[in-house]
């Protein structure tokens, strides 16, 4: 998941994300069963497979809160908020910043607030 800022690309976000995750077969394996199939081989494409295919999320702040309010409306209980690639390319600090204005972004669009921190992952 990333914010959409002019510096990012978001298939290259998606690969910065997700790349070492995309080479196991069992990965794989379940995004192909979700729809998602890619050629890690050929890594624009594999991040265009994860970003068209749902499996990266990318957009504005308001864009991301709705697509996590879609998911809690059809009944997904727990969401991962994976910054992984927003840490590798540019940073901690963006990180942070990151995961507050999304976190912010959500409560505004009436996400359900039970949100509970533990050390990686937030959970709603």
């Amino acid at each position: 998941m990333a914010i959409e800022a002019p510096e990012r690309d978001p298939y290259t976000e998606a690969l910065a994300s997700a790349a070492m995750h995309m080479q196991i077969d069992h990965y794989a394996a379940m995004l192909a069963r979700g729809g998602i199939t890619y050629d890690i081989n050929d890594p624009k494409s594999a991040g265009a497979a994860m970003v068209d295919g749902g499996a990266f999320l990318y957009g504005t702040l308001d864009e991301l809160a709705g697509l996590l309010a879609e998911y809690r409306e059809a009944g997904v209980d727990e969401v991962v908020l994976h910054t992984t690639g927003v840490l590798v390319r540019f940073g901690e600090q963006a990180v942070k910043e990151e995961l507050g204005m999304l976190l912010s972004a959500c409560v505004r669009a009436c996400v359900p607030a039970r949100v509970c921190c533990e050390s990686d992952r937030v959970r709603w």
